[in-house]
């Protein structure tokens, strides 16, 4: 295992560093990226800056008109869903035009409620009642890294990419932790979904094939992968989501093997549908 091959980090616990308090998402997303620092989130950070539906088959009007600005072929989430839908089947993965304009649009969002967060890294929720909402937390070939007591909700995509016999699949999870990310704890958060509870909650959308899919807007809650180690997620609830946590990057990433070294620990599931864990190559304790 990788154990034997890795050294530890010379100081636990994040890094120590600045001390800093946010409130708003653009310093969230600066602090985090920077390193070095321990970061108090003080309330709840809209990272779609309000344009987060109350419900997952809906919009806003503030969505739409972002949707406008950013795209030459809809101008709507709704004409959005049905410019897309007319251009793919179930049968095979979105190609063309609608390859390019789906990832103008994704590319516009991603940079809007992805929170990259740097090595050396510890963010905290101020209160019980602090974290975000409509963002997607990434450590990426990262290490020491300390996330604690925050609430992070609805991680939503709300352009969801065809994949081949396998309908809509979406692209932000509530935290990501890839790419040989090292030295990870993730403790006393709660993840969850608040737009949507069951499936009636997706909008259905009819492909030019004829093939009725659900609109799926959220991907996990926290998945761990691609040759990542000494991942520790403790004391976390995880609710109302379906694909809830996926360990292990795909069935043929077979570098994840004698990685992915993983220690859950008194985590509850509520009202989660699927991947509790799912799990491929990992050890896991």
């Amino acid at each position: 295992l990788a154990g034997g091959s890795v050294t530890s980090p010379t100081k636990y616990g994040g890094n120590g560093g600045t001390v800093v308090t946010v409130s708003t998402r653009s310093e969230l997303q600066n602090y985090a990226k920077k390193g070095n620092y321990v970061i108090y989130i003080d309330g709840m950070i809209d990272m779609t800056d309000g344009m987060l539906p109350s419900k997952a088959s809906e919009s806003t009007t503030a969505l739409d008109n972002w949707i406008k600005s950013k795209s030459s072929v809809a101008t709507s989430l709704a004409t959005w869903k049905t410019y897309y839908a007319g251009g793919n089947t179930n049968s095979a993965d979105e190609s063309g035009d609608y390859k390019k304009n789906r990832q103008t649009l994704a590319n516009a969002w991603s940079s809007l409620i992805t929170i990259n967060v740097a090595s050396n890294t510890t963010i905290i929720g101020l209160t019980n009642e602090s974290g975000v909402k409509g963002g997607c937390f990434k450590i990426g070939a990262k290490s020491n890294v300390v996330m604690r007591n925050l609430i992070i909700q609805d991680a939503y995509d709300p352009f969801p990419q065809i994949e081949k016999g396998d309908g809509f699949n979406a692209n932000y999870d509530a935290i990501e932790i890839s790419n040989g990310s090292k030295y990870v704890w993730i403790d006393h958060c709660t993840l969850r979904d608040t737009i949507s509870k069951t499936d009636s909650d997706f909008d259905t959308v009819t492909l030019s094939d004829g093939a009725e899919k659900k609109y799926q807007v959220f991907d996990g809650l926290c998945d761990i992968k691609q040759a990542s180690d000494f991942i520790t997620v403790s004391y976390c609830k995880f609710m109302d989501h379906d694909k809830t946590q996926l360990i292990g990057h795909s069935s043929s990433y077979t570098s994840d093997k004698n990685h992915q070294t993983i220690t859950l620990h008194n985590n509850y599931y509520l009202n989660c549908g699927q991947r509790l864990p799912m799990v491929r190559f990992a050890t896991i304790h």
